[in-house]
């Protein structure tokens, strides 16, 4: 077990009645049916938000909207789809809002809104995130491999998603604000640990300081910029001196930076952690479910149907 300041991720080695299976589909689940799926679970979840981006590389902060200022709407129900050009590059937040009161009928609104986490307070209902994780490296079998070889260890239950250019991270765990950076520093800490993973200077180092600064705004921001300062993406060139690791630590930075704005008062903030949920025209497809974990059950999907490349290089903008 992992733990820090009265949080922790539980990990084991699974047990004889862990059941890991390999399962052929036609097709694999999108990332929509994935997250109607997780929504399902949560009865008590009564909105999201979702953001529109610029194309830009790599994922990228959530100030940094389309051009054409699309607003931000609010889910109220699994079922519910997006409506995007297809350019638009548009992603779900980890942020959810929960309600408060369920005898209140103040919190059984319909219909969309500016989902900006200044509002949730306004209208009494209650944030909470799920744990999303952006991987760095590329999406190749080894990759896969890398991850599966970490991933049946934690007790808690997740989806990993290929985006087209890497992997992204569901963990199924709904969380206060507060005690975020510390989930975010345990996974990188349980990664770190790992024999068969690429360690990039002392990594339990920077776990510990998240989990140690998690509410402690001036000293977060000093750590993302210097997260910012020395690392950087696998396709950045060699000369650069970057250094790089199985979790995306630029996109992580950068969901410190939005948390540490919220800390600090911001409220015209979306969250902290993002997953592209459509297909713009740059893409093959929106983002598919390879493998989950679901109680003692793992299930690795596989497709003869695959759309992406799982030797290319290229990183999504978002993933």
């Amino acid at each position: 077990m992992i733990q820090g300041s009265g949080t922790e991720i539980k990990t084991y080695s699974p047990s004889p009645e862990t059941r890991i299976e390999t399962k052929q589909v036609e097709s694999l689940p999108t990332v929509q049916e994935v997250w109607n799926a997780l929504l399902g679970r949560h009865s008590e979840i009564i909105a999201n938000t979702f953001v529109y981006y610029k194309k830009t590389p790599h994922g990228v902060s959530v100030r940094r909207f389309s051009e054409k200022q699309f607003p931000h709407y609010t889910f109220l129900h699994p079922n519910d789809t997006v409506h995007a050009q297809q350019n638009d590059l548009v992603a779900i937040s980890s942020v959810v809002g929960i309600e408060s009161d369920l005898d209140d009928p103040n919190t059984r609104w319909q219909g969309v809104f500016n989902g900006f986490l200044g509002d949730y307070d306004e209208m009494n209902i209650i944030p909470r995130s799920f744990i999303f994780v952006d991987i760095e490296y590329p999406n190749t079998h080894a990759t896969k491999q890398l991850l599966l070889d970490v991933l049946p260890s934690l007790s808690e239950d997740w989806f990993l998603l290929d985006s087209g250019g890497s992997y992204h991270l569901i963990i199924d765990r709904l969380v206060e604000l507060h005690d975020l950076p510390k989930y975010w520093g345990l996974l990188v800490n349980t990664f770190a640990v790992q024999p068969n993973i690429s360690i990039p200077g002392n990594m339990v180092g920077i776990g510990n300081q998240l989990v140690d600064y998690a509410n402690n705004p001036a000293q977060l921001r000093r750590l993302a910029e210097d997260l910012l300062r020395d690392f950087g993406h696998v396709d950045d060139p060699i000369s650069s001196g970057k250094k790089v690791f199985l979790i995306d630590i630029r996109h992580l930075a950068h969901s410190i930076i939005e948390y540490v704005d919220y800390l600090e008062g911001e409220r015209n903030v979306n969250g902290f952690c993002y997953l592209r949920i459509n297909r713009p025209l740059k893409y093959k497809s929106q983002p598919l479910l390879v493998a989950k974990k679901d109680a003692d059950n793992i299930t690795i999907f596989e497709s003869e149907n695959y759309p992406f490349d799982s030797g290319q290089i290229e990183l999504p903008f978002l993933a």
